[in-house]
């Protein structure tokens, strides 16, 4: 019989202490399982924070904060997007307003007008009207394929890429003088996509050309390892207080005719090559990596 109760005993004491041993062990479960359901409740700030991350259920809880912190980050990362999506959508919206507003006006008159003075006048006002609304809609095309596309890159001679883009803003502007400063034509080597750096080279030249009174100096060279292109006119200049937001979409400063796309175009096509563009001291200054065998 002292057999029998001592082994009794000695069970129910080992049943206590295995009770307490599990409860010990699956309350740091409970906690996880208790966070995880407050965190899908809403409280996305709930973290576990365990004091010793050396252990098994220390690493699991230090595992749940990350996996926590990443899903905060990448849900922060696509409200902003689609932040920035909904103001683009609107602000482009309220841009093509304008110019589709001024075609239904001009072409209501059409139908009415009996003058052929009149009539011309109404037409030379669609076709001006239409040409604005399709420059804005391909800046704004533009503008989408550069946030999504990769970049092709191609070894480019960047001085005749200026070139170019000066022979065809002498034609649209007889009455400038625009100038290529290139002093060592080996600065001109880099390994960008062609198109795009053609599309950012145009908009910076159409800036000076709106802007310019008389000249406008495009300089080619070379930084380090990366090439310059330094873009000024003889106009106004930028104050310093909208030197930041001149790169905004669709800022407008002046109101000469421009769609408030060009220099974001030109800055987003510089940085996705890991280049920048900035103003300063009185230039645009666009900067792109020269290519290795440049």
């Amino acid at each position: 019989m002292v057999m029998a109760l001592g082994t009794t005993g000695a069970v129910l004491v080992a049943a206590v202490l295995w009770r307490r041993a599990s409860v010990a062990v699956v309350v740091p479960l409970t906690q996880i399982a208790d966070a995880a359901q407050r965190i899908s409740a809403g409280k996305v700030a709930q973290r576990l924070a365990p004091d010793r991350a050396d252990t098994e259920l220390g690493r699991l809880a230090t595992a749940f904060d990350e996996m926590v912190d990443a899903q905060q980050s990448a849900r922060d990362r696509a409200e902003a997007e689609h932040e920035a999506t909904r103001r683009f959508l609107a602000d482009a919206a309220h841009q093509l307003r304008s110019p589709m507003a001024g075609l239904r006006a001009s072409a209501e008159q059409l139908l009415q007008e009996q003058d052929p003075l009149s009539r011309d006048r109404l037409l030379a006002n669609v076709v001006r009207e239409t040409a604005r609304a399709s420059r804005l809609i391909t800046a704004l095309l533009r503008m989408a394929r550069l946030e999504h596309e990769e970049v092709r890159r191609v070894s480019t001679d960047l001085i005749e890429l200026c070139g170019e883009e000066i022979e065809r803003a002498r034609s649209l502007a007889p009455h400038l003088r625009i100038d290529l400063i290139a002093p060592h034509p080996s600065d001109g080597k880099v390994d960008v996509d062609p198109s795009a750096l053609h599309d950012a080279l145009a908009n910076l030249l159409d800036n000076a050309r709106r802007h310019a009174q008389t000249t406008v100096w495009v300089d080619v060279a070379s930084e380090g390892g990366t090439a310059v292109v330094r873009v000024k006119d003889d106009g106004p200049g930028v104050p310093r207080d909208d030197r930041e937001r001149i790169f905004d979409r669709f800022a407008s400063l002046d109101g000469k005719g421009g769609s408030g796309l060009g220099l974001p175009i030109a800055r987003s096509v510089a940085r996705i090559h890991g280049g920048d563009l900035v103003y300063a001291q009185g230039a645009f200054v666009l900067r792109v990596p020269i290519s290795g065998d440049g």
